[in-house]
């Protein structure tokens, strides 16, 4: 039963980060007006990325090691991303 699990959440787990990095490819090469609901797109699947590897990890299913390495690397990933959106929020004026 657990190689059913670790295949399918395996996928889902792939599939996303895969998801990522083309939603970050388009928001880079988008016009300045649709920069910033890509890149907060890109942040919301980074979350849920994170979600599923802590369900991967507390299910056994990937190694403390494999789980340790993928949290670094997607903390600094939601950094690069959020300072990003910080810079493009902080050249676009409030809209009231």
């Amino acid at each position: 039963m657990v190689k059913i699990h670790r295949a399918t959440i395996g996928a889902r787990i792939g599939g996303m980060f895969l998801e990522v990095v083309e939603l970050a490819y388009h928001a880079y090469y988008s016009p300045p007006s649709e920069k910033l609901p890509g890149i907060i797109t890109t942040l919301k699947k980074v979350d849920v990325l994170k979600l599923l590897i802590t369900i991967a990890w507390e299910g056994k299913l990937i190694q403390t090691a494999q789980f340790t390495e993928l949290t670094e690397k997607l903390q600094e990933i939601s950094k690069m991303l959020g300072g990003w959106k910080r810079g493009i929020e902080s050249k676009t004026p409030l809209e009231h």
